[in-house]
């Protein structure tokens, strides 16, 4: 699909011999039928041979261009028909009259004029059924040539260029119509890897341009049109299709997909990594029908996204399980609040110079009946994409604030706001709510954000976390160091705690660039007097560390594991003034 619409010369063409040749042919014959020798008549009236015939040649040919232009036909056509209808009278009255001139010596009506008139008048009724034809002619050409334009443009996607979703199906479609002898074709699904990471950090003018990008690249890596496709069927993802008569060819194809994908985009001074997964599934051997070939090409990218190790993967039917039980998982997770299956537990935040507690971080647990313990890094993701993180969010941040109230020891309570919960609800409501109805003093809740929450929308986030600011709440950035680290986003929002990620804490002693990486974050935090707590903290060498350089918290195994209430009375870490509703 990559033939662009032109502009159809032709009619254009044709008008223009038409009208130029007919007029100049009908003036001489008038020329010389008036007495008037050829060549003395011809250099007399050059300007005027020139000027008829040029300018009758040049609007008609111009009409017929304007109604070849798919924007200009509609509005312009009876104005233009019109216009050459007066302009064609007049050059046949100049035609009559010159040729009906002063060397005439009788008038128009008598009989020595007759033959003259005779062939005027046939040259007119002549002149009028080539312009007719012509005419005929420009509308048949152009109608077939606005068709095809029409039809190119429903199949074109706008922003990329690239066929779009109607266009893809048409291709699939064919490609897999078998004459005789059956056609193997693969169906690729691509998933690009950080779009909507990049769309949420930096605007949906630069995903835009993401996908241009690629989508020209996409378009260069295809280098046979009838054996090999590339669309963009919604969003960030892409599909293509590859005619299979040889293994060769489909990892041919596969290199310069991936190669087009895996190169970093150059967006004005700065490098964006993209990357993407890839989900093969073979005509007619997965599937003998294009519903279940896509579906399969979906689950076998969805595996590979999945599974980080793999980035290009081929369908099985063992993948039908794990989609199944997903979903069975996404129908009991609808449910798990209601049923009382969601509980907190909670982990200790110390003081490295002090050695105590100073708070405590609230973490989601899921247990199922029958599944028993699921993991957080499993079913949070699945409420995310499906809208049930904001009931569930709120009643983390209401229970855990119900909950601190309740200790005799001033500790804050450090909640997590996911990004979905802080897009589509209205945060600042439903803390100040929490905070009046739970009666928790607002500067012991502390809320932990990600960079991606606030880069969601950055103009809104500063008028929320202004208003939480502004209640009394403390805001910590979480997992700093793993995204964009901005230092503007400290300045700008006015963070109280910084939360260094673990990752960099697990192999601090081991790797030069992540113990870098902690001493610059805690430099930066004592730069702008703000406290720096590290996550992930499981071994005395890992704290003495973080202690000889200067970091405020930390929190980790070392320390506890996330525990429950119950157990957090029982240990003596808190004591409560009620019993727990």
């Amino acid at each position: 699909m990559t033939t662009k619409p032109q502009v159809v010369l032709p009619p254009t063409v044709s008008g223009f011999l038409i009208a130029g040749l007919t007029t100049m042919g009908l003036y001489h014959a008038a020329l010389s039928m008036s007495g008037a020798g050829f060549f003395p008549v011809f250099f007399w009236r050059t300007p005027l041979l020139a000027f008829s015939a040029l300018s009758t040649a040049g609007i008609v040919s111009l009409s017929f261009y304007l109604l070849s232009l798919k924007d200009y036909a509609a509005k312009l056509k009876k104005p233009i028909i019109f216009i050459n209808a007066i302009f064609l009278i007049q050059i046949i009255t100049l035609i009559t009259l010159q040729a009906a001139g002063p060397e005439q010596k009788t008038g128009w009506f008598q009989p020595s004029s007759l033959s003259l008139q005779g062939l005027l008048a046939a040259g007119m009724v002549l002149l009028f059924l080539l312009a007719r034809r012509a005419m005929h002619l420009v509308g048949r050409v152009t109608s077939s040539h606005s068709q095809h334009t029409l039809r190119l443009v429903s199949l074109t996607d706008e922003l990329t260029g690239l066929p779009n979703r109607l266009a893809f199906h048409e291709r699939l479609s064919h490609s897999t119509q078998t004459g005789g002898q059956p056609r193997r074709v693969a169906l690729i699904a691509i998933d690009l890897n950080r779009f909507k990471e990049i769309n949420d950090l930096r605007g949906h003018h630069t995903g835009d341009e993401v996908l241009r990008i690629l989508g020209r690249r996409l378009k260069q890596a295809i280098h046979n049109d009838s054996h090999e496709f590339v669309a963009r069927t919604a969003g960030d993802q892409f599909v293509a299709l590859c005619h299979v008569d040889e293994d060769d060819e489909l990892s041919e194809f596969l290199y310069r997909l991936r190669r087009a994908t895996n190169k970093p985009l150059r967006l004005q001074d700065d490098s964006i990594a993209i990357g993407a997964n890839f989900g093969i599934t073979f005509w007619p051997d997965d599937a003998t029908d294009h519903d279940t070939l896509i579906t399969n090409a979906k689950l076998a990218v969805y595996h590979a996204r999945d599974t980080q190790a793999l980035r290009v993967c081929y369908y099985h039917s063992a993948m039908h399980q794990t989609v199944s039980s997903r979903l069975d998982l996404l129908e009991e997770l609808r449910h798990a609040l209601a049923r009382n299956q969601l509980s907190l537990h909670y982990q200790m935040q110390k003081s490295i110079a002090e050695d105590r507690i100073v708070g405590f971080e609230a973490l989601l647990r899921w247990t199922h009946p029958r599944l028993g313990s699921i993991s957080p890094a499993v079913f949070i993701p699945l409420a995310e994409e499906n809208s049930l993180i904001q009931d569930i969010g709120a009643w983390v941040l209401r229970t855990a604030c119900h909950t601190a109230s309740q200790w005799r020891e001033p500790y804050r309570i450090s909640v997590n706001v996911s990004p979905e919960q802080f897009r589509y609800h209205d945060l600042l409501t439903l803390v100040q709510d929490v905070v009046l109805t739970t009666g928790l003093p607002p500067e012991r809740l502390e809320l932990e954000l990600t960079e991606s929450t606030i880069f969601v929308d950055k103009e809104r986030a500063l008028h929320t976390l202004r208003g939480l600011k502004a209640l009394g709440i403390s805001l910590a950035i979480d997992d700093y160091g793993t995204g964009y680290s901005s230092l503007d986003l400290i300045r700008s929002f006015g963070f109280d705690r910084i939360k260094m990620d673990k990752s960099f804490i697990s192999h601090a002693l081991q790797n030069t660039t992540d113990m870098a990486i902690i001493r610059s974050v805690i430099f930066l935090g004592r730069v702008l007097d703000i406290p720096v707590l590290a996550e992930g903290v499981e071994t005395e060498d890992q704290l003495a560390f973080l202690e000889n350089e200067g970091c405020h918290e930390v929190q980790g195994f070392l320390l506890s594991r996330p525990i429950p209430l119950e157990q957090l009375v029982s240990t003596g870490c808190v004591s409560l003034t009620a019993s727990p509703a």
